[in-house]
């Protein structure tokens, strides 16, 4: 049940990140339901101005004082069981608008997210990617942005277009991403783009499942992404 299966994400990436000190120098990949998790990675994280000290607190008072200590100590704590976030999410036939979707296939995915999420439909929407109601553009730290990429196959079966779209409108309109077309000038040749930024790719090939196990539209996401980073030469 929702939140273990994103605790356990959480707890895998800490640990990686503790023994191998990579940081935020990763790319997070999700299929299917792997793509709404590594969005509700990203919403359940800190903004990243909240990892700084307000600069409201006043030390006019020794309770002030201590409070802002606290709080410190307490985000510190905090921090230490929450991964740093990715350079980019790669997500392809990705789950955004559990309500949106079950309602578009006549009810059927209702067994699968009441069984993730509860019977209720607004516990659906409270941990859907697409009804988040921060910004994710505040979640990642100002001078670097975040590249997003969402991939979908026309041969996708149980993923309809619209779950693609919509997540994608709403990282342009109320997030403030800047969709990019695969092949920008400058790409791949060590230039990092700052900002947050956004690839939407609708030609992928194969049914839900056989997009993962085939692999090919996977690794040139994948490569589409390291393009963008400007980790890539070729």
């Amino acid at each position: 049940m929702h939140p273990h299966h994103l605790d356990d994400v959480r707890s895998a990436l800490v640990y990686l990140q503790r023994n191998y000190g990579f940081g935020g120098n990763y790319l997070l990949v999700g299929h299917s339901a792997g793509g709404a998790l590594a969005f509700q990675l990203v919403a359940g994280s800190p903004s990243s101005s909240s990892s700084h000290p307000s600069s409201s607190h006043s030390a006019s008072g020794s309770s002030t004082l201590t409070s802002s200590v606290a709080q410190d100590a307490a985000s510190a704590e905090a921090g230490k069981n929450r991964p740093a976030l990715p350079a980019a999410i790669v997500s392809f036939g990705g789950l955004y608008d559990f309500t949106g979707i079950n309602e578009r296939y006549g009810g059927a995915y209702a067994p699968f997210f009441q069984g993730a999420f509860g019977e209720e439909e607004r516990c659906w929407d409270e941990a859907a990617p697409i009804k988040f109601p921060g910004n994710y553009t505040q979640k990642f730290p100002i001078d670097s942005g975040s590249l997003i990429l969402l991939g979908w196959s026309p041969q996708d079966t149980l993923v309809d277009e619209p779950e693609a779209d919509n997540m994608a409108l709403r990282l342009r309109d109320v997030d403030g991403f800047v969709e990019e077309g695969v092949g920008e000038e400058g790409e791949g040749k060590g230039v990092k783009r700052n900002g947050n930024r956004l690839v939407l790719l609708k030609d992928l090939h194969g049914d839900h499942d056989e997009i993962w196990r085939n692999g090919e539209g996977v690794a040139r996401m994948v490569w589409i992404a390291l393009r963008k980073l400007g980790l890539s030469n070729q």
